[in-house]
């Protein structure tokens, strides 16, 4: 058995603890499991790639979709990231909000009843999205909310804010078709195991080598889930499953003349 070292930080320790702590309870893991902040995020990363349209519905409610009372309430929580005292007064201001402002529990009402967020299973899996995603944004003060999720909903505004936004039109046709085959529900895997992308130009190692470096590389990004919040974000068109559907087949189209 190692011994431990002479002198711990608890300063260090403790919060890393806590926060380890909240992200179980938000996510869902159990108390027991033995678990650290890289083992949870490759977690959370794989779990992300089965729910990529719950990432498109999210920046679509979030981002293209979301009130203006909601987008400015969320600049205000925001603003205050580096302020813990002023943060939380907001945060408590827009709890209320969303218990008494007409517009605001009209627009948690629809997202839990698309979502069934009224299953803590379900808040727990849209907890996945956003931590996969905003993972470097979330701390002891900017917590995952476990139940009342459209709380934690200014994280992922926040982060996609952050964004650079890609074109699809600026991608080649390869790239373009892999982020097509993702936006109609494909998995990475998918995409490389039923060699649904076609030709001697698509062979395996050069597809991995687009969906897991070039894409995140050209985004600034680490995942491939943070590539699709992007091009959702920057592509709206893509948020709408027939509209990627048409595209892909338009692709497919162009490449038979």
């Amino acid at each position: 058995m190692k011994s431990l070292p002479e002198k711990i930080s608890f300063k260090i320790v403790l919060p890393e603890y806590e926060k380890l702590l909240m992200l179980k309870k938000a996510l869902m893991i159990d108390d027991t499991e033995e678990i650290n902040a890289d083992i949870l995020l490759k977690m959370v990363r794989e779990h992300n790639l089965l729910e990529i349209y719950l990432i498109g519905y999210l920046v679509e409610i979030i981002i293209i979709n979301a009130p203006v009372e909601i987008h400015k309430q969320n600049v205000l929580l925001i603003k205050t990231y580096n302020i813990p005292k002023e943060y939380k007064k907001i945060y408590k201001q827009t709890e209320k909000l969303y218990s008494v402002n007409p517009k605001f529990k009209k627009y948690a009402s629809k997202i839990c009843s698309d979502l069934d967020l009224f299953a803590q299973r379900n808040c727990a899996v849209t907890n996945l999205t956003i931590y996969g995603l905003c993972s470097k944004l979330i701390s002891n003060t900017i917590v995952l909310e476990p139940k009342n999720v459209v709380m934690n909903f200014h994280i992922l505004q926040m982060w996609l804010s952050e964004q650079r936004k890609i074109d699809l039109d600026n991608l080649n046709t390869l790239e373009k078709k892999i982020i097509l085959y993702l936006a109609n529900g494909y998995t990475p895997d998918e995409i490389l195991n039923e060699k649904v992308i076609e030709g001697n130009t698509a062979d395996e190692d050069r597809l991995k080598t687009i969906i897991y470096d070039i894409l995140p590389a050209r985004c600034n990004v680490e995942s491939v889930c943070q590539v699709m919040a992007i091009m959702f974000m920057s592509n709206p068109d893509l948020c709408d499953i027939k509209k990627a559907m048409y595209m892909l087949e338009n692709i497919a189209k162009n490449e038979d003349f």
